[in-house]
């Protein structure tokens, strides 16, 4: 019985020291890299991080693109919006709703400007002179409707065409300007 166990832990040991030695071959083995595989390993890491970074950035001016097309379209729907209320409220009503939003973009632009001054982030301030813009061309609206009724639809279908061309430029010079 005992030399059974003798036999198996002798047999564990032997295991064990080929391991080590195996091991030890292994340390033991040096590889030897020239400075030009180096170089170009090098090379290539560097290359890769770069077109990651690309990448990135194509990903990023992507989905402002399309923020921007999104923004253009919430443009459209709100001026097509402002037409039809002028068709089914009464003139009082509607005078009074854009003034409302009016006074509402201008109270946003202003909190918007402050904020992209205290982050410095051009991104929205442009966003802010944006919705000042449009405040603006609500006003005018107000203005047209009280003059001239007839050319609403008109001035309306100009503007939202004069946002959307703005929107499209701005999101193609944002996509081609990171490729």
């Amino acid at each position: 019985m005992k030399e059974k166990e003798t036999n198996k832990n002798d047999i564990a040991i032997e295991k064990t020291n080929k391991e080590i030695k195996n091991d030890n071959k292994i340390k033991n083995e040096k590889t030897e890299i020239s400075s030009e595989k180096l170089d170009t390993i090098k090379k290539e890491i560097k290359k890769n991080k770069k077109e990651k970074k690309i990448s990135e950035n194509q990903k990023q001016a992507r989905r402002k693109a399309m923020m921007n097309i999104v923004i253009a379209f919430f443009i459209i729907i709100y001026y097509r919006l402002n037409l039809l209320a002028s068709y089914r409220l009464s003139a009082l009503t509607f005078l009074n709703d854009l003034k409302t939003f009016i006074i509402f973009q201008l109270i946003m632009g202003i909190v918007l400007i402050e904020s992209s001054y205290r982050i410095k982030s051009r991104t929205l301030a442009f966003g802010a002179f944006e919705l000042i813009a449009n405040a603006g061309m609500t006003l005018i609206m107000n203005y047209v409707y009280i003059m001239n009724f007839e050319t609403l639809h008109i001035y309306i279908a100009c503007i939202t065409g004069a946002f959307t061309i703005y929107y499209i430029i701005k999101s193609i010079i944002l996509v081609k300007i990171n490729k």
